[in-house]
């Protein structure tokens, strides 16, 4: 008797549901109103299958976090904070599987700033929001000459028979 008690509970609501959906459809203008919008969707999801693909890649260790990386990236030489992020992320075709995205883009930019690829500006509190900035690092190769490649300072040199 329980299980069908909750079944009941369970398509309760949806047939309420259903039975509002066709009252609507019987109404000729609300017919073409959800037309219109169905119409603006089905032309708006045509860039679908990128987002989908770069969803399917989401699984991969390590994906979000490069991702959000490469977003604060976009941002140059400017500050940003994490809605900054959130919607960048987003406008790329990215899209989130945290429940609550602040807290999942948060954490990866405080991350960052401990591995100093982020560098924080202001840290927020109350209503305020932290701001950040890419640390643009640059990493310059050795130079011959510098000791480090020079030939006569290659483990072994020394060891040479005249």
């Amino acid at each position: 008797m329980t299980r069908k008690n909750d079944v009941n509970k369970f398509l309760a609501p949806r047939y309420k549901a259903l039975e509002l959906a066709e009252a609507a459809l019987a109404n000729p203008e609300a017919l073409a109103i959800l037309q219109e919008y169905f119409e603006a969707k089905a032309q708006h999801n045509a860039t679908l299958p990128a987002v989908q693909a770069k969803s399917e890649q989401n699984g991969k260790k390590g994906f979000f976090a490069k991702n959000i990386r490469s977003t604060c990236e976009a941002f140059g030489s400017q500050e940003f904070t994490v809605k900054d992020v959130i919607s960048a992320y987003e406008s790329r075709g990215y899209i989130f599987n945290a429940a609550d995205k602040i807290i999942a883009a948060n954490t990866v930019l405080r991350r960052f700033v401990q591995k100093k690829i982020l560098l924080l500006i202001y840290k927020g509190g109350g209503q305020q929001p932290s701001r950040y900035k890419y640390n643009h690092i640059q990493r310059f190769p050795r130079e011959k000459g510098n000791g480090a490649t020079d030939e006569k300072n290659t483990v072994g040199s020394e060891l040479r028979l005249h």
